[in-house]
């Protein structure tokens, strides 16, 4: 019955467009900021503070959701990767953008699977929750395995990351369009 809808569909758009350049990134992260011209400390340092990133967005998207629409805080959280792959895009880029940069990256990781669960919840119920939520899951694994080959052959077809980069920000905006897309949640109890 959910996949019957049109907001079962936005939520596989959306995982598939966060989880390409998100894991894409991820998976590339070190040597893209080396190749972004940072030494091997500063490298070191970014891949950490990717990390405080994905614990900060376990934390924000659940106070957001609390507080503003669903819809809103998805887009939010979805638009705020995309900034941090435009910094990393940045001519002469300094180790402070370039952690500014991953940081922001690394929250949208951290909120996904919490976004996720909340709009499946609240969009299709508890009845088949597993269900929906392992298909959903799965085409988020998916997206995750073509995009940890994609940006690295991409990096080998063109000697660097520059379209890896602007494809992985396009697809973190579409990805915020559909958390928009998805309007309300149906249901207001989990």
């Amino acid at each position: 019955e959910a996949a019957r809808g049109v907001r079962f569909w936005l939520l596989i758009a959306a995982i598939i467009c966060i989880n390409v350049p998100g894991s894409g990134v991820l998976g590339q992260l070190a040597p893209l900021v080396s190749d972004l011209g940072l030494g091997d400390g500063e490298v070191a340092a970014v891949v950490s503070v990717y990390a405080a990133g994905l614990l900060a967005g376990r934390v924000l998207p659940g106070f957001g959701l609390d507080r503003f629409p669903a819809p809103l805080v998805g887009a939010a959280t979805t638009l705020i990767p995309a900034v941090g792959i435009v910094m990393l895009m940045a001519p002469g880029l300094s180790f402070a953008l370039a952690a500014v940069a991953v940081a922001l990256i690394g929250m949208q990781q951290g909120a996904e699977t919490d976004l996720f669960a909340y709009f499946i919840a609240r969009n299709f119920g508890l009845k088949h929750y597993s269900s929906i939520y392992g298909v959903i899951a799965m085409a988020g694994a998916l997206s995750t395995a073509v995009a940890l080959v994609l940006f690295g052959k991409m990096h080998d077809a063109m000697g660097n990351y520059d379209l890896a980069l602007v494809i992985g920000a396009v697809l973190f905006v579409l990805g915020a369009v559909g958390f928009f897309l998805m309007g309300p949640p149906l249901s207001s109890v989990i």
